[in-house]
Order: C-alpha cells, then sequence, then structure tokens
C-alpha cells in the first residue's frame, strides 16, 4: 500500500512538473497611486531619492539624457506608468534607437504591445540588423502566443550576435511551447555554453538547467534530469522549482528520503517567496 502510495503520488507529481515547465509568467504590475499625470508636476513632487536627478531635468527640460536617465530610475523603481512618459518626452526631442527602444520596453511592460511594437520597428527602420530590437519583437510576438513569428525574430537575432544568451533562451522557450521539444532542448544546452554578464543571464542559466531537467524527465532520461537538476540546486539553493523537480527525478530512482527532503524545501521556499524568474522578456 505505501508503495502504491508514493507511486500514485509521483505520477501525479510529474504531471504538475511538466504542466509547470511552462513560462514564468512576467512580474505582475505595481499599483500606481492616482495623482497628477503631467511632467512639470511629477517632477515638482519625485521620490526623494530621485530629488537631485529632478532637478536636473527642470533646469534641462529639453536634454534627452537628463530625462532618459530619471526616466529609467523611475521604471526600475517601479513607477512605470510615471517612467512612460518621459520616455515618451525623450522621443519627441530626439527619436533614436536607444530612445525608441526603451519606449518600447516601457509599453511592454504595461501589457501594451501594439504600441511597444511600433516603437521597435520604428528604431529598426535605422538599423534593421539590431539584434536587440529584433529580440524584443520576438518577445512580442511569443507574448501573442505567436510562437514561430517569436522563433524567426530571435533567429534573426541570434545570426547577428551569436552569443545572444537571452535570445538562445527565449528560443528555447518559444520551441517548447510550439512543443518542438528537441530544438527546445538544443537551445538550453546553447545556453549553458554562454558567460552570463548579468543577473538576468544567470537567470536564464538557472532556468535552462530546470528545463533541460524537465525535459528529460519528461522524455524518460531520469539520470540525465538528476544531473542537470543536482547542478542546479547547487548553483542556486533557493531555486524551488528546481527542488520540485530534482525530487520528482529522485522518487523515480527509488531514493525517497532525498526526494521528500528536496520536495519540503521546494515547500518552504514557495511559502517564504513564490518564485519569479528575473529572465523576463525584456532587454
Amino acid at each position: 500500500m505505501v508503495q502504491r502510495t508514493r507511486l500514485l503520488f509521483t505520477l501525479l507529481a510529474i504531471g504538475v512538473l511538466l504542466v509547470s515547465c511552462g513560462d514564468d509568467p512576467l512580474p505582475p504590475e505595481e499599483d500606481v497611486a492616482e495623482g497628477p499625470r503631467d511632467l512639470p508636476s511629477l517632477l515638482a513632487a519625485p521620490p526623494p531619492e530621485l530629488a537631485e536627478l529632478a532637478a536636473q531635468v527642470r533646469n534641462n527640460p529639453d536634454d534627452p539624457d537628463s530625462i532618459r536617465q530619471y526616466a529609467r530610475r523611475l521604471y526600475s523603481s517601479g513607477a512605470r506608468e510615471d517612467a512612460l512618459l518621459f520616455f515618451e518626452r525623450v522621443v519627441e526631442i530626439d527619436a533614436d534607437t536607444e530612445g525608441l527602444t526603451d519606449l518600447g520596453l516601457a509599453y511592454g511592460s504595461l501589457g501594451r504591445l501594439d504600441e511597444a511594437e511600433q516603437a521597435y520597428r520604428r528604431a529598426l527602420v535605422d538599423v534593421p540588423d539590431n539584434p536587440v530590437l529584433l529580440h524584443n519583437l520576438g518577445n512580442i510576438a511569443y507574448q501573442r502566443g505567436n510562437y514561430p513569428l517569436a522563433s524567426q525574430f530571435y533567429n534573426q537575432a541570434i545570426s547577428h550576435r551569436p552569443g545572444y544568451l537571452m535570445a538562445w533562451f527565449h528560443l528555447g522557450d518559444a520551441f517548447r511551447m510550439g512543443e518542438r521539444y528537441r530544438e527546445a532542448y538544443r537551445c538550453y544546452e546553447r545556453v549553458l555554453e554562454l558567460d552570463p554578464q548579468d543577473e538576468k543571464e544567470l537567470a536564464a542559466v538557472d532556468d535552462a538547467l530546470y528545463r533541460l531537467g524537465a525535459l528529460d524527465l519528461q522524455m524518460g532520461a531520469t539520470d540525465r534530469a538528476l544531473t542537470f537538476l543536482a547542478e542546479l540546486v547547487e548553483l542556486n539553493p533557493e531555486h524551488p522549482k528546481g527542488h520540485y523537480a530534482l525530487g520528482q527525478a529522485l522518487m523515480q530512482v527509488g531514493r525517497v528520503e532525498e526526494a521528500e527532503e528536496h520536495l519540503r524545501i521546494h515547500q518552504e521556499l514557495q511559502a517564504a517567496r513564490p518564485y519569479t524568474s528575473p529572465a523576463a522578456m525584456e532587454e
């Protein structure tokens, strides 16, 4: 009876694992308090930590670099609707590639995908081979559920920057969502061959290990899954999905006590802070 119960638990848990192998959602949008929505009003009452930058913008109202710096700080703080107004102002002054890319990101983060796409395509006119713009257009297509088009954009980005880690990672996700699992697997393997340069790319490496392990479990390659997932939790002990998947892999090979320990860690991590990958779809 105990063995049958454990087997049933394992089969149910594997089903949950394969469903959860879908792409991590984008971070939830922050609630923005209602208030004045014009630039002078926002600059008159800036966040305390941005008071000096706000003064620079007030003193140089037509300087795109000062406004851009202020907008990016607002964006990073979570005040994305306010930041959007300043990014729009930057583009009014100088619609260069950098400004249009920032504007596209701001629109995209607020779910305004049509306007984000318009900004990226406008920038692409002057720099048609820009890998970041191509990658970000892939993200727009991905969020719309058009995985074949997303794959095309990611492949174009990679053709112009072969070591573009985030493009490889997102290409893998597009293939996986289109059930092209072998192609997805190769993309995640390619991610592991590249050197991450920032927090987002480090998170993509972690998630590539997780996805490889989950795909191996789906294909019945349990030993290989164990290798990937053990490496993941060693590199990132706070990756809850890694512990969950490793627990399932260990359960399949009869290492029940170790499996239960990783499942316990998974529950504790999830209870403390639900996991959202920093490898969100923005550049």
